[in-house]
């Protein structure tokens, strides 16, 4: 078996490879400008705002299933508003421990949020609003 080199079928083939390298590129360009990456860092003191929740329930004076409900039912309003805070400003959000520097610290945006749903559960006992 003999294998015969055609110079210009190669030339050809390398060119091909390198058109349609450059096409993507071109695509992946126009895709960048057309629709930029709108993801931006933002963390959060999620330690900082549990401290202050369980500030708040060890001076309530609960039983332990109560304290037990009113645990669950804040976690889940605390993931509920970091989800939709995340989706509203197109965020990725961190632990702000877990970040040494940069990135906006969205703390004061979720202590605000969380507090309307602290105080109504508060001024409705244990029923969750």
């Amino acid at each position: 078996m003999t294998f015969n080199f055609n110079m210009k079928n190669a030339v050809q083939n390398v060119f091909a490879l390198l058109y349609g390298m450059l096409g993507c590129a071109i695509v992946m360009g126009l895709m960048h400008i057309m629709h930029p990456s709108s993801s931006t860092l933002g963390t959060v003191d999620i330690t900082g705002i549990i401290n202050q929740f369980i500030k708040l329930e060890s001076a309530k004076n609960d039983s332990p299933d109560v304290v037990k409900e009113d645990v669950r039912a804040f976690a889940h309003q605390l993931e509920m508003t970091l989800r939709q805070l995340a989706k509203e400003k197109h965020l990725v959000l961190l632990l702000r421990d877990a970040v040494s520097a940069g990135g906006q610290d969205y703390t004061d945006v979720v202590n605000q949020r969380m507090q309307g749903w602290v105080n109504a559960h508060q001024t409705n006992g244990n029923e969750v609003v």
